[in-house]
């Protein structure tokens, strides 16, 4: 088995005055390179503490995450931000597509930050990425001349342009009709068959009972598998 995610007695503590809230409490999940699970769970349950634990955007209170064999709860934040930078892609609910860039534009994006390779590799990688979801003839594009699915599968190809070995995606149909979330899942699914790790927080039923596993919170606790 290689786990590509391990979570061991994981906790995320909050303090709101004298009340301690705990987000996350005693999880452990792991999760074997290129798997499609789902997390579901009510509002406030800790699913998405739980993907930001998991993609390094915070650290656990306590307990131990591990992210490709790498224990993250003890590296600083430029390491953390490496790891976050190198192996995770990130997709939203909200696309937080840059207004004034065009939907190439906008996938190459993430590939500025990194030094590896020269722009015209980024540009043809990102032209790639754009076949993929379906929209190389919306390449010139800017977000307000696209619809709802559309701008999320651009954000999908942004996610991509780094060569992740995880994708996590927080609510990626939340904010589209069924026919369009019919569609981000199934280029998910086609992302998970060729290898992508791919973990998505959903209060979509259907799309987590076509996934491979689904992990159910309650109350910051896994309830289970």
């Amino acid at each position: 088995m290689n786990n590509i995610i391990e979570l061991k007695q994981v906790v995320k503590l909050y303090e709101r005055g004298s009340e301690k809230i705990h987000a996350v409490d005693r999880v452990n999940l792991s999760i074997e390179q290129g798997e499609f699970v789902a997390i579901v769970g009510p509002s406030g349950s800790g699913k998405s503490t739980l993907l930001n634990l998991i993609g390094c955007v915070d650290i656990p209170t306590s307990g131990t995450v591990k992210v490709d064999g790498l224990a993250t709860q003890a590296l600083k934040e430029k390491e953390l931000a490496k790891i976050r930078n190198t192996k995770i892609g990130f997709v939203f609910q909200q696309f937080f597509l840059l207004p004034t860039l065009t939907a190439l534009e906008n996938v190459t994006l993430p590939a500025v930050f990194s030094r590896n390779g020269h722009r015209t590799k980024k540009t043809n990688r990102a032209k790639e990425l754009l076949d993929l979801v379906g929209l190389t003839d919306r390449a010139n594009h800017l977000p307000s001349e696209l619809s709802g699915g559309e701008m999320q599968r651009i954000a999908i190809a942004r996610a991509l342009i780094n060569s992740p070995k995880i994708l996590l995606a927080d609510e990626p149909t939340g904010n589209l009709d069924s026919a369009n979330a019919e569609i981000v899942y199934n280029i998910l699914d086609k992302l998970h068959k060729d290898g992508l790790t791919v973990i998505a927080v959903t209060h979509n039923l259907e799309l987590a009972n076509k996934t491979q596993k689904i992990f159910k919170l309650k109350d910051g606790k896994m309830m289970d598998e």
